[in-house]
């Protein structure tokens, strides 16, 4: 399918944003894990005698980090998936995925109605069996 005129300039302002938020993860991921005496996860057993709250602590920490290194690998996918001629088409039905949805959320890879539908079947919702309508796609629930 040839690439439409306006994927070029969609392009470019992707690849911008989808590297200025690279820029920030890392910048966010390096600051929860500089500390003193090098790079590592922050312990918070020095700022309270209570275990529950240390734990707390450690546990939100850890998943700080896990958020940060999870956001990086979808910008990395997303970029390279960018690269692709057909980066605007949903994987799972093969139509358009609008401009404005991929401006807004640059790591989409589903058309609104198929992640919908993906979040649906994900989340193993009753719900699942309702039909999941946008402008362009008609789809069941899987």
């Amino acid at each position: 399918m040839p690439e439409a005129k306006t994927s070029q300039p969609l392009r470019e302002q992707l690849r911008a944003r989808l590297q200025q938020a690279r820029r920030a993860h890392l910048v966010a991921l390096g600051a929860d894990l500089q500390h003193e005496d090098g790079l590592h996860l922050p312990n918070y057993s020095d700022t309270t005698d209570d275990d529950a709250s240390v734990q707390t602590l450690n546990d939100t920490a850890r998943a700080h980090v896990l958020h940060e290194q999870l956001s990086l690998s979808e910008i990395d996918a997303a970029l390279a998936h960018l690269e692709q001629p057909d980066f605007d088409r949903c994987v799972a039905c093969g139509e358009s995925i609008s401009p404005d949805r991929l401006l807004a959320q640059p790591t989409a890879v589903r058309c609104v109605g198929c992640q919908q539908a993906a979040e649906v079947h994900a989340a193993g919702s009753s719900a699942a069996s309702m039909p999941i309508i946008t402008s362009h796609c008609t789809r069941e629930a899987p």
